[in-house]
Order: structure tokens, then sequence, then C-alpha cells
């Protein structure tokens, strides 16, 4: 399984060269006053959710799945190597928005610090959450036709984040205490990833290659 991973983050090491001059780029707007000091966070999602399609996609038009499949590390191994692989880049990530997060803040008065951190692990979790949701797709229906379901995926997820506030508000629950927000969003995507992953090994298991 190891191998797949190092595979995958061979074939990612371009776009992510890509991704990092990007994060400088809006770090750069942040610190001129262009864009909010949070929406570098908002990169991390795009980032995140985008590094994992682009690993499905590369390896499709080489047929990589047929062959990894018949490596020592089956079916299984390759679904838990995307995960893997999706863990690495997330930490990859949240480790440089940290960092330049940090720079905002000593640079810079108004950027608060720990505003910038729960701003970064919010958006890395809402990261986390959709490619749950996607991996498995990803399994079932490939790139191509997934990146269509991706669409209506992002427009139920921003509608159930509407209803939860609004259900949050109402109970009373939206001004939890940071330390409470954080663990109940771990919960959440420590769920969430648990069953996506179960569910994309049976998905991958059962498909005919």
């Amino acid at each position: 399984m190891s191998g797949i991973v190092l595979k995958d983050l061979l074939v990612l090491r371009k776009q992510g060269k890509s991704y990092a001059m990007i994060i400088g780029i809006y770090a750069l707007m942040s610190l001129a006053g262009i864009f909010d000091y949070t929406m570098l966070s908002s990169m991390a999602v795009v980032i995140v959710m985008m590094l994992p399609i682009t690993s499905f996609s590369y390896d499709e038009l080489a047929r990589w799945d047929k062959y990894a499949a018949s490596t020592p590390a089956g079916r299984r191994g390759v679904v838990q190597a995307k995960y893997v692989t999706t863990f690495i880049i997330s930490g990859l990530v949240g480790l440089i928005c940290l960092a330049v997060d940090g720079v905002m803040a000593l640079i810079t008065p108004e950027a608060d610090f720990k505003v910038l951190v729960l701003t970064l692990l919010a958006s890395l979790a809402a990261g986390f959450l959709i490619n749950a949701i996607v991996l498995p797709l990803m399994f079932k229906y490939g790139a191509e036709k997934s990146r269509a379901i991706l669409v209506g995926v992002m427009a139920i997820g921003l509608g159930a984040m509407f209803v939860l506030s609004r259900l949050l508000k109402s109970m009373g629950l939206v001004n939890l205490s940071d330390g409470v927000a954080v663990c109940l969003a771990a919960v959440l995507v420590i769920g969430g990833l648990i069953i996506s992953y179960l569910l994309s090994q049976k998905i991958f298991s059962q498909k005919e290659l």
C-alpha cells in the first residue's frame, strides 16, 4: 500500500507546486488588504478537495486500478492508499496554511491568530467531509461522472449547513465554546470518514475492472 501512496504523491507533485504558488499569492493579497485574512483557509478546502480527485483522473487515463488490484496490496490496499493520500495532503496543506497564518499574525496586528487557526480547522474539516462524500463516488462512477455529481453534493452540503445553523440557533447552541465546537467537528469528521471508507471498500470490492 505504501508504494501506491508514494505513486499518488509523485503524480500529484506538479499540481501540489501549483497550489503552493496559489497559497502564496492569496497570502500576499491578504497582507495587501485585497482579501480577508480567512480567505486562505477557504483555499485549503479547494486544495484538499481537488487533489484526490485529480489522482483518480490520472489513474483512469493510465488504467491503473486494474493493475493495482492485481498487486499484493489488492483492492483493499488501493482504497486504503487513497484515504492515506488524502490525509497526507490535508496535513501538508494544513501545516503550510498554519505557517502562513502565523506569519500574517506577526506582521499584521489586525490578523487574530486564534481566529485564523479556528477558521483553518473548520475549513479542513469541511474538506475532509467533502472527500468523505466524494471518494466513494469516485470508486463507484469514476472521476468524470463524479465531477458532475460533485456540483450537486456541494449544493446539498451548503443547504445542509444552512439548515444546521438555523437548527443550532433555534436550540441556542450557536455560541458553543471553541473547545466544544472543535470536539463536535472532530467527531463528525471521524465518523464521516469511517463510514466513507467502509462504503468505498464495499464498492471497490464489487466493482468490475
